[in-house]
């Protein structure tokens, strides 16, 4: 049994590997991480542009809730009537955030960060593509 496993591995080990094939083989390493890195660029482009399309309607919802709420005749009684204000902390305190329209204000929020999260890592994976495409990033010498 010992001596098959011997001559096994003398052909194993004795065998070269065809030429070029190590060249090959990084290359299609090369394509695959790339054509990766693309189709998560694009993800996150179309994320980023549906994001600052929704950013529209968002804000739009968000004037018009501002509006309704009554939050901006607290803000002008805030600067106008300053003893009032600090007399009712407290209350007025309340009746401003009772006044704020928190879900309008979280989507817009929300949105903003969806749009700037994929913003960041659509400029990550175009550098890594660029650095891959202009530099050979998987020549002989990198490796």
């Amino acid at each position: 049994m010992a001596n098959k496993d011997q001559n096994i591995s003398k052909i194993i080990i004795a065998e070269e590997p065809p030429s070029g094939m190590y060249e090959r083989i990084c290359t299609t390493i090369e394509r695959a991480e790339t054509r990766r890195l693309r189709a998560r660029a694009a993800l996150h482009a179309s994320i980023m542009m549906a994001s600052i399309i929704g950013f529209v309607p968002a804000l739009t919802y968000l004037i018009d809730r501002f509006s309704r709420s009554g939050f901006s005749e607290y803000l002008s009684l805030a600067s106008s009537d300053t003893s009032y204000v600090f007399h009712n902390l407290g209350s007025f305190a309340l009746s401003l955030a009772d006044s704020l329209p928190v879900s309008a204000s979280i989507m817009t929020i929300v949105i903003v960060l969806v749009s700037l999260y994929s913003m960041s890592r659509l400029a990550r994976y175009w550098s890594s593509i660029s650095m891959r495409e202009h530099s050979g990033y998987y020549s002989l010498q990198n490796i």
